[in-house]
C-alpha cells in the first residue's frame, strides 16, 4: 500500500523533529516565516514534495512545514483552503501516536510500564 502524504510529512516531521533548534520559541498570533534554506531545508525538496499533490489531486487539504519555529512552506490545495474550517477526524489519533513514538524514542516514556508509573499524578487541593 502506498503510504499518503500526511503519513510521509509525519515521518518527515518525526525526522526533522529529533533535531535541536537553536532556540526555544512559542509563537502568538502568527508564526514566523522564514525561507527553507535559512533553517537548512532544501526549498527544491520542498517543491517536489507539493508539486505531484497539486497534479494528482490526492484530496489534500494543506500543506504546513514549521522549522525550528519558522514556518518555511505552507500550500492549500485546491478546492480546500486554510482560511476555512475543516473536519480534523482522526488527525489527533495520529498525532498522539506519533508524539508518543517521540517520547519513547527520547525516553520520555515507556510503554512497558503502567500508565499510572509513566504519568505523574495530579494533586488534588
Amino acid at each position: 500500500m502506498r503510504p499518503t502524504l500526511f503519513q510521509v510529512a509525519v515521518s518527515i516531521c518525526l525526522t526533522i523533529g529529533g533535531m535541536t533548534a537553536p532556540t526555544t520559541y512559542w509563537p502568538g498570533v502568527e508564526w514566523r516565516t522564514a525561507t527553507p534554506e535559512s533553517q537548512g531545508l532544501d526549498s527544491q525538496a520542498l517543491a517536489s514534495a507539493i508539486a505531484p499533490v497539486r497534479e494528482k489531486q490526492w484530496g489534500t487539504h494543506s500543506l504546513l512545514v514549521i522549522r525550528h519555529g519558522f514556518v518555511v512552506a505552507d500550500a492549500d490545495f485546491y478546492p480546500y483552503r486554510s482560511t476555512v474550517p475543516h473536519d480534523v477526524a482522526s488527525v489527533t489519533k495520529t498525532l498522539t501516536s506519533a508524539l508518543t513514538g517521540v517520547a519513547v524514542a527520547k525516553r520520555i516514556l515507556r510503554l512497558d510500564l503502567a500508565r499510572s508509573r509513566s504519568v505523574p499524578r495530579r494533586r488534588r487541593g
